[in-house]
């Protein structure tokens, strides 16, 4: 748990610290580092899955490791595929050449191959839980993500805006100040949202290895009020049905997987 929880903690202290420092250059680069991490997360999110179905399949580490890279060959394909038929060719080939966007894509993309291989390779467990795990973690980040960019941030301004009319108005408030909304108050505020994006990845993250889970299946995000938020309407009740099934699988799983192991310790 401590360890899913690393790397998503260490990244919201990061930002909780960004947006308190005061001395910051006036700049919009932070603007395009926050819209570069709707699309970094979704694929995040789309790694983290193949890497529950790698378990799924589970036979060797080297077997493992064997099929998660076929995926992202496979992924990268369909990305290259994706990004000539939006963008055309040549502007494709043209930002596919640039040093500067290779240098931002290729670390992250680094990352993420050398996380998911490192987790197959030296794994030790039972690799069928392990899947279920990561499959409903995986779930509960695409729902998570999907509540970042709506309606979240809406209700939040929404909320910022009533609390800066009644600091301004005179009306509720004898003799307030005319509050001042610079740069500087944006930028901490989204530094800020980033952070507790991030601090909600990580209890979702750590959920999954909770004896709470263990014991229902049930994950995180998987309430139906929770789901109605990120579910067309024409699409709830088959989907509630869904998830009610993968709750289901995941109990099954766990409770089978976690016999057969307390079985086999008895013997030994």
């Amino acid at each position: 748990m401590a360890v899913s929880m690393l790397m998503p903690v260490a990244i919201a202290a990061g930002f909780v610290h960004a947006a308190v420092t005061s001395e910051w250059i006036e700049s919009e680069t932070w603007v395009y580092g926050l819209l570069l991490l709707v699309p970094f997360e979704f694929v995040r999110t789309l790694v983290y899955s193949i890497l529950g179905d790698t378990f799924r399949s589970y036979e060797s580490p080297l077997q493992g490791v064997r099929s998660f890279l076929l995926s992202m060959l496979i992924l990268l394909v369909m990305g290259l595929i994706f990004g000539v038929y939006v963008m055309g060719f040549r502007d494709f080939f043209a930002a596919a050449t640039d040093l500067a966007i290779l240098r931002i894509i290729s670390v992250p993309a680094a990352i993420l191959v050398a996380d998911g291989i490192i987790a197959l390779y030296f794994f030790r467990g039972n690799p069928r839980i392990q899947a279920v795990r990561i499959q409903a973690a995986a779930d509960d980040l695409v729902d998570w993500l999907q509540l970042a960019l709506f309606p979240t941030p809406f209700v939040v301004a929404l909320i910022c805006a009533a609390l800066y009319w009644l600091r301004s108005s005179s009306a509720y408030i004898d003799g307030a100040a005319q509050p001042d909304v610079d740069e500087e108050t944006v930028r901490s505020a989204a530094l800020l949202y980033a952070a507790y994006y991030f601090a909600g990845k990580a209890i979702l993250l750590a959920h999954v290895h909770s004896a709470r889970f263990n014991g229902s299946g049930r994950r995180l995000l998987g309430a139906r009020w929770i789901q109605w938020l990120t579910t067309k309407p024409e699409n709830r009740k088959e989907n509630a049905l869904k998830e009610a099934a993968s709750q289901k699988q995941r109990w099954s799983v766990l409770q089978s997987e976690q016999e057969n192991y307390s079985g086999v310790l008895n013997e030994r």
